[in-house]
């Protein structure tokens, strides 16, 4: 358990800027922690039973996290402004993010390449180039998130051959903005107010 009681990690933003890196790990717990002006906040690959709750990033170049090759992992509580990518996961499955709050991203909110049987819940996404973006990812649950959308911008965008997920019971509002893009094969997927 790593507990930075609201510390702070503050980096340049350069490639070589990263606030945490685990690789090949199991059973890691991240909180509290404020991460500054880095290329990556918390950089995951190839690692299992991940907690992030409780921390804030900001000024990301890349990513707040950037997971790959992982599992069993839940971000909770954490708030992601002006980031690249506000989350960015690859090759997932059994991932929840929750209760979250993305603002101010410039290429996504959340994005799942790849991934499998993960879950986003309950999330805030302000002024993203995409709020949520999954690509090639199937069985996904997408539910309770509150999405503001603006011209230029997309809610959700599914493409990649993204099946068999579940959009249900999320708040969108658009003032100029896209409310769901598909793109090539989503076939299985449930839309539902």
């Amino acid at each position: 358990i790593l507990d930075g009681n609201n510390h702070t990690i503050k980096g340049s933003g350069g490639e070589n800027s990263v606030g945490i890196f685990i690789n090949n790990a199991m059973n890691v717990t991240i909180l509290s922690i404020n991460f500054i002006s880095l290329y990556e906040g918390i950089k995951i690959e190839n690692s299992t039973n991940i907690l992030i709750n409780s921390s804030f990033f900001s000024n990301i170049t890349l990513a707040g996290i950037f997971a790959r090759n992982i599992s069993n992992a839940n971000i909770t509580d954490v708030s992601i402004e002006r980031a690249g990518h506000g989350a960015y996961f690859m090759s997932a499955r059994e991932l929840l993010v929750e209760r979250s709050k993305f603002t101010n991203c410039s290429y996504s909110g959340v994005s799942f390449v790849s991934s499998n049987e993960s879950t986003i819940e309950e999330n805030y996404f302000d002024n993203n180039s995409l709020s949520i973006y999954l690509d090639s990812s199937r069985n996904m649950s997408l539910s309770s998130n509150v999405l503001r959308v603006y011209s230029g911008q997309a809610g959700i965008w599914l493409t990649g051959g993204s099946t068999y997920n579940l959009i249900y019971m999320n708040n969108i509002t658009s003032a100029g903005g896209e409310l769901l893009k598909r793109h090539l094969h989503i076939s299985g997927t449930i839309f539902s107010a």
